[in-house]
């Protein structure tokens, strides 16, 4: 599948947008609070949940569930690993609209086209202190996709979380370095970047401490899947 964009526009190498208004984020901040842990983390700092949807004016339009699969050439933790995550509840699904909408349009993806929806809650619980939490385990990486969108959801009791573009692995002059805040989102084109969020850092031990993101990727990696079965 290719990206379908209007004559005479491609899409963007990346870009910043308003993806969520605050009463759209605090509704699904509430509602992310019933997804599961990721047990592929062994430090409980993560909750992860998947589903593959298309795109579509008219409503949510889900599509067969299937698990998550990385190549280890773009993932040195989970690489070659299926993980097997449980769907977005369909309420959720339907309160990511927004942000789903943004990114379709930002990239003006056809009607047919399958994109990978993520919800993902990272927790400052770990790390020597307690107190941290990581959004990219992985390092610097790409996910081996066309493009990527990040939406942050909430920031609550944290600093840290700053996110960064850069045309090489080593993430050396970066053309990106921004703490996204509530309602933002960045689009930007995989195979021209490499992408890294810094650590959570929780701001008071008593409180609670995390990090919500709604993250989107076209093509929604179900060729991958099939090409590790």
């Amino acid at each position: 599948m290719a990206v379908s964009s209007p004559p005479g526009k491609s899409p963007p190498a990346y870009a910043l947008v308003n993806a969520l208004s605050v009463e759209a984020a605090a509704h699904i901040e509430s509602a992310m609070e019933a997804v599961p842990i990721d047990e592929y983390l062994a430090d409980g700092t993560r909750a992860k949940a998947i589903s593959r949807v298309e795109v579509h004016d008219a409503g949510v339009v889900v599509g067969p569930h299937a698990p998550l699969f990385q190549s280890a050439a773009y993932n040195p933790i989970h690489g070659d690993l299926v993980r097997e995550y449980a769907p977005i509840a369909r309420d959720l699904l339907e309160l990511l609209e927004p942000a789903r909408r943004s990114f379709s349009e930002v990239l003006g993806l056809a009607p047919d086209n399958e994109i990978l929806v993520q919800t993902q809650r990272i927790r400052a619980i770990a790390g020597p202190d307690g107190l941290r939490g990581s959004p990219a385990v992985e390092g610097w990486h790409q996910d081996g996709v066309d493009y990527i969108g990040v939406a942050v959801v909430s920031r609550v009791g944290i600093t840290g979380a700053t996110t960064y573009l850069a045309t090489n692995s080593h993430g050396e002059a970066p053309v990106v370095a921004e703490v996204l805040h509530p309602g933002q989102m960045i689009v930007f084109s995989d195979r021209d970047y490499w992408h890294y969020t810094t650590d959570i850092h929780a701001q008071d031990v008593e409180a609670a401490a995390y990090r919500d993101v709604i993250l989107l990727a076209y093509p929604s990696a179900r060729e991958d899947l099939e090409l590790a079965a």
